[in-house]
């Protein structure tokens, strides 16, 4: 059986176990709110990027297409190299 201190020992060091479990769930909960905060901001910001470079990319296709390329790749030359 425990002594009176042995108890008011283990039950101080429970508390403080548990209030820095408390505390540890309450820094993250901030932090993943936090986190959410700037995803909202920063998702609609780079959809809208995406979508002008898509723009972008089907102007130059337009502009600078295939049929301009009509000339074949030269093959690498592998000469010189020891």
């Amino acid at each position: 059986m425990m002594s009176q201190t042995e108890y008011q020992v283990t039950y101080k060091y429970m508390l403080v176990e548990k209030r820095m479990q408390a505390e540890r769930r309450r820094l993250v909960r901030e932090a993943l709110t936090a986190h959410r905060g700037k995803v909202r901001v920063v998702a609609p910001l780079l959809a809208k990027l995406g979508s002008r470079l898509v723009t972008l990319g089907s102007d130059l296709q337009q502009r600078y297409g295939e049929a301009q390329w009509t000339r074949p790749a030269s093959k690498p030359s592998l000469n010189g190299i020891s």
